[in-house]
């Protein structure tokens, strides 16, 4: 999930978010990973991932951004 994250980040450069550091990503991984862990066994499927992708606005808005409609 790190690599996602700081996958993102390294997307959208700059401008959204100007001092990432290695902290910033692992706090961001920290918090959604809580947040998609919905049985809270440690472990996170893709199950999981998949449904709180679709169920969560904050993460659906942040997906906006690479809709694109070249």
């Amino acid at each position: 999930m790190t690599e996602i994250v700081s996958a993102i980040y390294d997307l959208m450069g700059k401008i959204v978010e100007p001092l990432v550091d290695e902290e910033v990503v692992r706090e961001k991984v920290e918090r959604l990973f809580q947040k998609m862990d919905l049985n809270r066994d440690g472990v996170l499927t893709l199950d999981e991932f998949l449904d709180c992708c679709i169920r969560d606005e904050e993460i659906s808005r942040s997906m906006g951004v690479f809709d694109s409609n070249f």
